[in-house]
């Protein structure tokens, strides 16, 4: 198959642009405006369900809950870098892998 060229386009924010896709169907893509609150659930909600009754793709931040935590946090992931970890880091030896089967029965 062919090699077809990348789609690019720019838009105005709160406008709403028909893009044509490489078999000549199309999208219709809706810019949220500068002005749009991205924390209020409720809009966010009314705002899509209006989109998908319209046919239109939101672009923007639809949608941001302030409260929410850092995934970093919730998987109590390694501050360190994957690439930086060294053995010792990655094979806590015996002792510390019987604690942790330990606790999962």
């Amino acid at each position: 198959m062919p090699y077809k060229s990348e789609i690019t386009h720019s838009q105005t924010d709160g406008t709403t642009q028909i893009i044509t896709l490489h078999d000549e169907s199309s999208i219709q893509v809706h810019k949220l405006s500068q002005d749009w609150d991205p924390t209020s659930k409720i809009s966010a909600y009314n705002k899509m369900h209006e989109a998908k009754t319209v046919k239109e793709i939101l672009t923007g931040l639809i949608y941001i809950d302030t409260e929410s935590k850092d995934l970093h946090s919730v998987l109590k992931t390694s501050k360190k870098p994957l690439n930086a970890l060294v053995e010792s880091d990655l094979c806590p030896g015996n002792d510390a892998l019987a604690k942790i089967c330990a606790g999962m029965r």
